[in-house]
């Protein structure tokens, strides 16, 4: 990072953590001394960044002599601070807060992937008229709007997004002529990076996928190839939004035929599970047992449709009225008997 002359803020994680302390007191010593303060703010125009530190380690476990467990938490300290902080922050100005651990995941129930004490950081941030939260933690893409089941109640429209991560899947998956792994999203997200363009106190992003272009924001998963004429009536049309969520409107259209709404599932891209199952030398068991997914919209495959080739292609519109293409062509054989 250095020799590329960009400026980096770094976060707090759960890799940067002394592992052989007592407990949380210590956990961050080493990363303050090399890498400054574990939470901090700065401005940047009319944004206010907060860094957070919100992982609270347990302790190494004497018991088994290894690494301890963590949980999702900001400790009261911190929460002071931030509330001085923003005293100081105009209201017009946009907060972001970025920290390793979700505040709220949709992914996993998992102490340890959330904010155990969210409510009283919503407390602190209630009144502030715009917001946004940036996490990392869970290796998959995920966008959504905090609201009631989070235990936001404010009006204020408060987006978290969580940018999956350059390594994907932990640098796991078949390897290409480079000798890179694919290293695929357990979320079916390609790995890649978000992009935040800033204009004023107000906010665009977009997700860039590695070693692909800046349109692919979608997968197909299913029509795929050739299908058996028969069979495709037992499938689901299955479509993979990368930067998608709840608030994203996903459309679909074969041939000349009108646009269809699909539906919103939390369900795992059944690409990806047979991307892991026909990879399991280079994908850690651990891996394999959890694809998922908050971004995948289905709809029933039409039954109608003739033997030959035939064109799908996928429309979808998020909540910043951004629009995304994919299209694609498979083909229907007639049952061989």
């Amino acid at each position: 990072m250095a020799q590329r002359g960009m400026t980096a803020y770094n976060v707090h994680g759960n890799h940067d953590m002394n592992f052989h302390v007592p407990g949380d007191e210590y956990a961050a010593e080493t990363f303050r001394r090399i890498f400054g303060p574990e939470y901090y703010s700065f401005d940047y125009g009319d944004v206010h960044f907060i860094l957070l530190d919100d992982i609270d380690y347990k302790g190494w476990n004497k018991e088994e002599n290894k690494r301890g467990r963590y949980t999702g938490y900001i400790h009261d300290k911190q929460l002071q601070w931030l509330q001085n902080d923003l005293q100081h922050v105009p209201e017009h100005k946009l907060v972001v807060l970025a920290k390793h651990i979700p505040i709220a995941t949709d992914l996993s129930d998992g102490d340890y992937n959330k904010v155990t004490n969210r409510d009283k950081l919503f407390a602190i941030l209630k009144s502030r008229k715009k917001l946004l939260a940036l996490s990392g933690h869970t290796h998959a893409t995920e966008v959504f709007k905090f609201g009631e089941r989070h235990g936001w109640h404010s009006e204020t429209k408060f987006v978290s997004i969580n940018p999956g991560a350059a390594c994907g899947a932990w640098w796991s998956g078949p390897k290409d002529i480079r000798g890179v792994p694919a290293a695929m999203g357990v979320d079916g997200s390609p790995n890649g990076y978000y992009v935040f363009e800033f204009n004023g106190s107000d906010y665009s992003y977009r997700f860039k996928a590695a070693n692909q272009q800046a349109s692919d924001q979608i997968r197909i998963s299913f029509p795929r190839g050739k299908i058996q004429l028969g069979d495709s009536v037992q499938q689901k049309i299955v479509v993979n939004v990368f930067a998608g969520g709840m608030d994203t409107g996903v459309d679909y259209q074969i041939d000349d035929g009108g646009l269809v709404p699909m539906q919103y599932g939390k369900i795992a891209d059944p690409f990806v599970v047979a991307y892991m199952q026909n990879n399991e030398d280079s994908i850690a068991e651990w891996i394999r047992s959890s694809p998922r997914s908050t971004h995948v919209w289905y709809a029933d495959f039409p039954e109608d449709l003739f033997p030959g080739m035939h064109t799908i292609k996928i429309i979808a519109t998020d909540h910043q009225k951004k629009s995304y293409t994919k299209t694609a062509v498979f083909e229907i054989e007639e049952n061989q008997k």
